[in-house]
């Protein structure tokens, strides 16, 4: 894995060595309309906090997103069938280019729930593990 600097705001816990803004901006609209809620004021804590398992999942998920996203133009989108938001200004793209979508792929609001979930359970959901899990077999299978 990397390098864990682990953070925490307003019961969020991320890493932060990962790009995380339009994660947790994702966050602050999801649960507060507040895109500005869990990027202001966070604290160092230590990493015995949650379980590995929880911040190799929390890691994973920031990576993911920023996979998913890097590719989708700039902006705000909301899900329809539930309250779930992708922001995505500072890994998106502004101008169209080749590769550009021009929304974010669903796993980008799944991952922001799945987030959440851990966040406020501290317990990895069923799609982040099976997402995972998918993940590391094609790795596995490419050699």
């Amino acid at each position: 894995m990397t390098k864990l600097q682990p953070r925490y705001n307003a019961n969020i816990y991320y890493n932060n060595y990962h790009t995380n803004r339009d994660l947790l901006e994702s966050v602050g609209l999801t649960l507060k309309n507040d895109i500005r809620y869990y990027t202001i004021g966070s604290v160092e804590v230590p990493r015995q906090f949650l379980s590995d398992e929880l911040w190799k999942a929390i890691t994973w998920i920031q990576l993911r997103f920023y996979a998913v996203t890097i590719c989708t133009l700039g902006g705000i989108y909301r899900r329809k069938d539930s309250n779930i938001v992708v922001a995505n200004y500072r890994n998106g793209i502004s101008v169209y280019g080749f590769e550009t979508m021009d929304k974010p792929p669903k796993e980008a609001f799944d991952l922001v729930e799945g987030f959440i979930f851990i966040n406020k359970n501290h317990k990895i959901p069923e799609t982040i593990k099976r997402m995972m899990d998918e993940e590391e077999a094609e790795k596995m299978l490419e050699g």
